[in-house]
């Protein structure tokens, strides 16, 4: 449904001659993570054509380069939108659904760096954007960078390090039991990698700044 969805959309606008804009909200969970990445992944990191990647993630890999396809088009902007973890109240994301879980489980030995984008910060880079003459991908990133235990000390989590091998089977009886809504899967790698975005591209063209910072104890803000 995303990727058709998608497709049909953007052609529908192009179609139309009426359109002059169509920003696409993507995700980080496109870029390919590995253990020696850089640890900031600019517009032209690798995506990740893995074929036995989440589905999850392999719709928004599709979706992303049915938009890149069609920049070219000559009748309508086109603007991707490479959010990193958003959180918020009443926002249906990964990681507001792995702090929110009675028991958050980290993988033994690793202690990744994660990057929050408040959701005010995330209709910011959507105004900017609606209001300038852009074109393109841009990495959009928040205030707020530390390691994932930091966060989660922040939080209260009740956060347990388990070796990974076992990490999947463990979130898969806890969704099961309505425990968390979490999906490991999603992030498997993000779980032990660090991966940030390099946002100097929106700083510069867009004038992007994040303003807000992430409030937790069981309350995103």
């Amino acid at each position: 449904m995303n990727v058709e969805g998608t497709n049909n959309l953007i052609d529908k606008c192009i179609e139309s001659g009426r359109v002059n804009k169509f920003v696409f909200k993507s995700s980080d969970v496109v870029y390919k993570i590995r253990p020696h990445n850089p640890i900031y992944l600019d517009e032209n990191a690798d995506l990740n054509f893995d074929t036995r990647v989440d589905p999850w993630i392999k719709d928004r890999v599709d979706s992303d380069m049915i938009c890149r396809s069609k920049m070219d088009n000559g009748r309508m902007n086109i603007v991707i939108l490479r959010m990193s973890n958003i959180i918020g109240r009443m926002v249906s994301s990964q990681m507001n659904a792995y702090f929110d879980s009675p028991i958050t489980f980290k993988a033994m030995g690793f202690n990744p760096l994660i990057n929050l984008l408040h959701m005010e910060d995330v209709i910011q880079a959507i105004q900017l954007v609606i209001h300038k003459n852009v074109r393109g991908v841009f990495n959009i990133g928040g205030a707020d960078t530390a390691p994932i235990s930091t966060f989660g000390e922040l939080n209260q989590s009740r956060m347990i390090s388990m070796p990974a091998p076992i990490l999947s089977p463990l979130n898969t009886i806890l969704r099961k039991v309505g425990l968390t809504k979490y999906y490991y899967s999603v992030d498997a790698d993000r779980l032990k990698y660090s991966v940030l975005l390099d946002t100097s591209r929106a700083q510069k063209e867009l004038g992007f700044r994040p303003r807000s910072h992430v409030y937790f104890k069981k309350d995103f803000i």
